[in-house]
């Protein structure tokens, strides 16, 4: 690594916290998706961490934290959602988006789409179909296969739950 990318590694990360996303990616507030990418890239190839791994750990470390605020700032910025409440908050002096708030608008109707993959989808509608069937046995297979794929779900985990107490409650 060169000695002036180790001290613009140094001073960006020194001043990661005060800077805005358009301050990290180097572009105007009124920037468009084709100049947002093409600085992300730019600032990407000299922060991606498979540029670093030979590096000192505190300069890999320091390249990670840019790489990933410079990514957070390019998924706000090219999204015009999360774009438009970016610069609501920055207008308040928010340098980062915070996670957005659900609102009755933004939750889903039907808690079944909180599930993410698409195993995890098919496994949970062959449950409800057992149930449908009164199947205890197939629906709390088939829930615990999804959960298996899905990982943590409160949905699936709530689903399996609401089974097995029916299987306790004597039912198969």
């Amino acid at each position: 690594m060169d000695d002036d990318l180790r001290t613009r590694i140094s001073a960006l990360h020194a001043s990661i916290d005060s800077l805005d996303y358009y301050e990290i990616l180097d572009v105007e507030p009124d920037a468009g998706h084709d100049d947002i990418r093409d600085a992300f890239y730019r600032l990407a190839s000299d922060m991606h961490p498979d540029q670093h791994v030979g590096a000192p750990s505190d300069q890999r470390e320091k390249a990670l934290a840019i790489f990933k605020r410079a990514n957070e700032a390019y998924g706000t910025l090219t999204n015009p959602g999360r774009r438009r409440r970016y610069d609501e908050g920055l207008a308040r002096g928010e340098k980062r988006l915070g996670p957005e708030r659900p609102t009755a608008s933004h939750a889903p109707k039907d808690p079944a789409t909180t599930i993410q993959t698409p195993l995890a989808r098919q496994f949970c509608q062959m449950a409800r179909q057992a149930l449908d069937k009164g199947n205890l046995q197939g629906a709390k297979l088939n829930l615990t296969i999804a959960l298996n794929h899905e990982g943590p779900n409160a949905f699936l985990e709530g689903k399996l739950r609401e089974v097995q107490e029916k299987m306790r409650g004597g039912k198969q």
